[in-house]
């Protein structure tokens, strides 16, 4: 073998015993370990952030249902009692609430009567234009109006077949004309007794109709549906990212 051959020979074995140790070396050191940890550690960041994320909507999604139900319930409440007792309620919270007088806007607040108690409109709705409340409506004429709602959205009943709801409008005949005379008013909805609660609409139920101008009954079931598509919406979007790797 001729003199250069061995030292090309020589140095192939230097090099390769320099690559070897040096590929020893690097693993023992870890600045060849494999990147797979990091990527993990990075995409659970990511899905507890999103899992995070979600509660979070959850939780202000059930508040906000629940502030719907205090509210609507708090509204359905007319009677001159509960009444006072939510303008303190929200007076709490908003210190430069007014406080709706009967007296503010007309002569007098407008009031339904029945044997067991006198209920007062909210002044904020609902007030007299003059001594005689003229424009107050009767007991009547909301009866009438709330079955022709039950009519429009198709909740009413045949009271021929079933046995409908009733309500008593001999004090209204007596003060309003004057005449003692023994009258029921009937209403379109079936009279049933769940955990011993009617499903009869109460006055102050029929006076939050009268106030609110009949609303869809399915106004706050669209709402929720739109706010609870938008958060889906969201949960989508935001699990459909690219997820950067460190």
């Amino acid at each position: 073998m001729s003199e250069e051959t061995k030292i090309l020979t020589k140095q192939e074995k230097n090099v390769s015993w320099a690559e070897v140790s040096s590929s020893e070396e690097d693993e023992e050191q870890g600045l060849k370990a494999p990147q797979s940890p990091k990527v993990i550690r990075t995409d659970d960041y990511k899905n507890k952030r999103f899992i995070f994320s979600m509660v979070c909507l959850l939780i202000l999604f059930i508040t906000y249902l629940l502030i719907m139900l205090w509210v609507f319930h708090a509204n359905d409440e007319g009677s001159e009692g509960t009444s006072s007792s939510i303008t303190a309620r929200v007076g709490h919270f908003h210190h430069n609430h007014r406080i709706h007088r009967c007296d503010d806007r007309g002569f007098d607040c407008c009031y339904l009567y029945t044997e067991q108690h006198n209920y007062q409109f909210n002044p904020k709705y609902m007030v007299g234009k003059d001594e005689k409340g003229s424009n107050c409506p009767s007991l009547e004429d909301i009866v009438g109006r709330y079955n022709d709602y039950l009519e429009l959205y198709e909740m009413n009943v045949n009271c021929t077949e079933v046995s409908c709801c009733h309500v008593d409008n001999t004090k209204e005949n007596k003060i309003r004309n004057h005449r003692d005379e023994v009258e029921t008013l009937e209403i379109e909805m079936q009279f049933k007794v769940i955990n011993h609660v009617t499903t009869c609409p109460s006055i102050p139920d029929l006076m939050f109709m009268e106030t609110h101008h009949y609303p869809c009954p399915n106004q706050d079931m669209y709402i929720l549906g739109v706010l609870f598509g938008l958060i889906c919406f969201w949960g989508i979007c935001s699990n459909g990212r690219p997820r950067s790797r460190m």
